[in-house]
């Protein structure tokens, strides 16, 4: 049993003796540089993120805007046209009359479209 312990024993501190990290860790500033870089690298694209979100979000504002003045100029617009058929219709019943021309023909009743 004894025997058994010491065998034990020796084939544990054989195994662990070969995990050890000492001889197989170097250049580990050489890792760490590439993560501060990385790290360097992603800060500035975090900041052109927020740069051309806060682009973006003026440009929507403007979009909003400019959606607003479109639809007053449409409503604007069929406030117009309706003004014109008024103007039309007051043409037409003018014309309606039937005024005669010097040659003795009768003029056009209306304007046609």
């Amino acid at each position: 049993m004894k025997n058994e312990k010491i065998i034990f024993l020796l084939a544990c501190l054989f195994l662990f003796s070969g995990c050890c990290t000492r001889g197989g860790i170097h250049n580990l500033g050489d890792g760490a540089d590439k993560v501060r870089d990385n790290l360097s690298k992603l800060g500035d694209e975090q900041t052109s993120a927020a740069i051309t979100n806060t682009e973006l979000e003026g440009k929507i504002e403007q979009s909003g805007e400019l959606a607003s003045e479109l639809e007053k100029s449409i409503t604007d617009g069929a406030g117009s046209i309706e003004e014109f058929k008024k103007i039309l219709q007051r043409i037409r019943n003018r014309g309606a009359g039937g005024t005669k021309q010097n040659d003795g023909r009768q003029s056009q009743k209306g304007i046609e479209n």
